[in-house]
């Protein structure tokens, strides 16, 4: 593998930090009109998927390029990693500053570990193709949402066996509460819940721990119907247990909880100007509460002030 790295790198390297789960009041508003926090004059290619740590270093891979970029505590200009294979990541998920995990699957069929400090990687594991989404539990448990098998994965990181195990989704696309549909990002709570944006179903699927079958908690198909989406391909949540949906054939970003759910960003239509989105693929908190969304044709990173 190779690496490397522009700027100072030694400040990221801490541990025990993650993302962010801010806690906002049921009506939060955040500023519709976003600012360009990185775009064309320095992403080579469109951005794929963001990542923000709990000191604001911010993490991005471009799904058509070889980088991954790292914005350190706010800082206008990013550190650019650079390594060999790495073709068309889709998703990164950073345990602690010293420890990132990357899709590889498209390049060499794994997911890896890259160490920063000791400048090294290793394969953690196996999959057939590239994983649109990556989630570590409370466990310690990494999960991979293969979009091209339809299904989700997961693997104990303390095991050494490279070889993951089914958690969702069968062995073809379907709408039945046991099947996916080309799923994208996933988030898993603290109740070691799984929820996955299920993008061709045109719902957000809910698995409870060890439970085949999932609950639709967003989407036409659900209980009562809370929302529609129409090619959902991100999913967070909120300290407070609301969702936070990256909607991309709508081009907005849904947030809610039971049976209420409302557009926050990019609710009038797509385009190029910063209160739109045009195919945004998903987002992050920092941890004053702003959001970070990854928007894909416009080729640029937004953020949205709370």
């Amino acid at each position: 593998m190779t690496l490397i790295l522009f700027y100072f790198i030694v400040s990221i390297i801490e541990h025990g930090l993650t993302f962010n789960q801010p806690k906002f009041c049921p009506d939060a508003i955040w500023n519709s009109n976003g600012t360009i926090f990185s775009g064309k004059n320095i992403l080579t290619a469109p951005p794929s998927y963001i990542f923000i740590t709990s000191n604001n270093s911010i993490y991005l891979v471009s799904e058509q390029g070889s980088f991954i970029y790292i914005w350190l505590n706010y800082s206008v200009h990013p550190t650019i990693i650079i390594t060999d294979n790495l073709q068309n990541p889709q998703s990164i998920f950073v345990q602690n500053e010293n420890e990132i995990y990357i899709d590889k699957g498209s390049s060499n069929n794994t997911v890896e570990r890259w160490i920063l400090k000791k400048n090294t990687s290793v394969s953690v594991m196996n999959v057939p193709s590239s994983c649109y989404g990556l989630f570590i539990d409370i466990n310690n448990n990494l999960y991979c949402s293969l979009s091209n098998q339809n299904q989700v994965v997961k693997k104990w990181l303390d095991d050494d066996s490279l070889t993951p195990i089914i958690v969702a989704g069968i062995d073809h696309p379907d709408s039945t509460s046991d099947a996916l549909n080309s799923p994208n990002g996933i988030f898993v709570d603290v109740n070691l819940n799984l929820y996955v944006a299920d993008t061709y179903n045109h719902r957000v699927q809910m698995f409870k721990q060890g439970q085949l079958h999932g609950k639709t908690v967003a989407g036409s198909t659900s209980n009562n119907i809370t929302v529609t989406l129409r090619e959902p391909t991100g999913v967070t949540l909120d300290g407070d247990g609301y969702l936070y949906i990256v909607d991309r054939h709508e081009a907005r970003i849904v947030r809610g909880k039971g049976n209420r759910f409302r557009c926050i960003l990019g609710c009038f239509s797509t385009g190029y100007e910063t209160n739109r989105l045009m195919r945004p693929r998903n987002l992050a908190f920092d941890n004053s509460g702003n959001i970070y969304v990854s928007d894909g044709m416009s080729h640029q990173i937004l953020k949205f002030t709370y």
